[in-house]
């Protein structure tokens, strides 16, 4: 007797076959107290039946696309995502499954895997045709955005090393540092909001542009200054920022002529007066060059660089960030008041 699977059959939650074989997937190890000596072939076991187990259905004629019932309307592919099981992306693409299918928030499963920081993941669905730059219907954030708010939320106390691979992955993959969210934020601006100096780097060196504002005529250096939060890890990011950002943008208001936040708090004047000054001061060539170099396209072949630059100039380049204008918000006696 052959039964056809076409019809959606749901179990109480809105659930079909194929959404269930994506939700137990591996569930038999979720139990185990220790691996024991064999826990490496066991594990393949377990994996190769799962695997066996979803092109059996889809060979059935599943229907690959289905939504759940519940109010998420995701596919088997957003779930594998969702749970990281890679093989299983292969799998459900291999038949037709719609890398670019929209869940009830327009999230793509490429924003699922960026915004969870999967980089293989990521990879994979780039390479089997997802849209890198779709952006989601509520917030317009694209693959990009999702990673750069994914790192600067999950590191935010510690390094972003984590996540940025799959952020230089999907840069690799040529996704476009520019396009601005429904909050009119590019992921540079994000990042320097999140003052993380990690992200504005590897932006950077994929030609994210600095002086770019927003439709309020925020730049990076007013978005950074305008959380306090930043000024207590600032590190060298503040001294970048003021570095790169080109004379003529150098500007610590918005397009409303509002101060940052920071700049507002009294025990802070003095350094209000100073950006304020420096402002108007215009850059000297040496710092222009400086400017010139790191922004270009060649910052990307930062190493070959390396091979053509003479130590002092390459090193003045890429690693000194002194604040110029003797800028600082250095911890102080006062910094309860400062940043509280």
């Amino acid at each position: 007797m052959h039964f056809s699977l076409s019809l959606p059959i749901r179990d109480s939650e809105g659930y079909t076959a194929l959404h269930s074989a994506i939700l137990t997937w591996g569930h038999h190890l979720r139990n185990w107290p220790k691996p024991n000596p064999g826990f490496k072939t066991t594990l393949s076991d377990v994996f190769a039946r799962d695997e066996l187990c979803l092109c059996r259905l889809c060979d059935q004629g599943v229907n690959i696309n289905a939504r759940s019932g519940d109010s998420s309307s995701q596919t088997a592919l957003h779930l594998a995502v969702r749970y990281g099981v890679l093989p299983a992306v292969a799998i459900l693409a291999s038949y037709g499954a719609d890398v670019n299918a929209e869940d009830s928030s327009g999230m793509t499963p490429l924003h699922m895997a960026s915004g969870t920081l999967q980089k293989d993941i990521v990879s994979s669905l780039i390479k089997l045709g997802a849209d890198i730059n779709a952006v989601t219907r509520w917030t317009g954030n694209n693959p990009l955005q999702q990673a750069i708010t994914a790192v600067a939320v999950r590191d935010h106390r510690g390094p972003a090393s984590t996540g940025l691979g799959c952020v230089a992955e999907l840069l690799r993959y040529r996704a476009d540092p520019e396009v601005a969210n429904r909050a009119d934020l590019t992921p540079l601006q994000e990042a320097c909001i999140h003052g993380r100096e990690e992200l504005v780097d590897v932006l950077l060196s994929h030609g994210a542009d600095l002086n770019r504002r927003t439709g309020a005529g925020e730049g990076c250096l007013f978005l950074f200054l305008d959380r306090p939060v930043n000024v207590r890890r600032a590190g060298s990011l503040l001294s970048k920022l003021l570095c790169l950002t080109r004379p003529s943008g150098l500007s610590v208001r918005d397009g409303g002529g509002r101060l940052p936040a920071v700049l507002m708090r009294p025990c802070y004047a003095a350094q209000r007066d100073r950006l304020l000054a420096l402002s108007r001061r215009p850059k000297s060539l040496k710092d222009l060059c400086k400017n010139r170099v790191y922004l270009s396209p060649a910052h990307a072949g930062r190493e070959q660089l390396r091979d053509v630059l003479p130590d002092t100039i390459f090193d003045f380049v890429f690693n000194r960030w002194e604040a110029p204008g003797d800028v600082s918000f250095s911890t102080e006696k006062d910094d309860g008041e400062c940043l509280g």
